[in-house]
């Protein structure tokens, strides 16, 4: 392979990355959380398995933004993404979907409460302090749980069902 063949692939390979990952934490974006969660979801029928989407988002971090500013927000982030990623296996995917937006596919899961556990294992890592540009943080994350084949059986429909018992978390008082 010629030096000119492999900058090219190099940089195409660099293009991709930077179409399918966020920019801050590494994480996957949106778009390869969907790739991934149409492909799992086609597994798990024909397997006859189960799955979770767990959404979340960090509670109250726009005031963080505002009172610390943008730097210690991002810092943050990456650290709640790190922290996510310490929560689960690697055959399942922790995304970035935007904002303080966080999204969990947990795959062929041996029983429905493996996703509650989880759930309790992102809450209880997240709501530690953290220490963040010289200041001690202390966030809680609001978590809405959907089920496949219970609550939906597309990525979209999932999400939809995950991010409305989110919405009543927050409603019923965050965390």
């Amino acid at each position: 392979m010629r030096d000119s063949d492999r900058v090219l692939d190099e940089a195409q390979r660099r293009q991709r990355y930077l179409a399918t990952h966020d920019g801050l934490t590494g994480l996957p974006n949106r778009a390869l959380f969907y790739e991934f969660a149409e492909k799992a979801l086609t597994y798990a029928r024909r397997h006859q398995q189960t799955l979770a989407l767990i959404s979340l988002d960090v509670d109250r971090f726009r005031t963080i933004n505002e009172n610390l500013g943008h730097g210690a927000g991002d810092h943050l982030l990456e650290e709640v993404g790190r922290q996510l990623l310490q929560c689960v296996r690697r055959s399942d995917m922790v995304a970035r979907l935007g904002g303080d937006d966080f999204v969990v596919l947990l795959v062929n899961l041996a029983s429905r409460k493996d996703a509650a556990i989880v759930a309790e294992k992102i809450h209880a890592l997240i709501s530690r302090p953290h220490r963040i540009d010289g200041h001690e943080l202390f966030v809680t994350p609001s978590i809405g749980v959907a089920m496949f084949p219970d609550n939906g059986d597309t990525p979209e429909s999932l999400m939809s069902r995950a991010e409305l018992a989110q919405k009543r978390v927050k409603e019923d008082g965050r965390g």
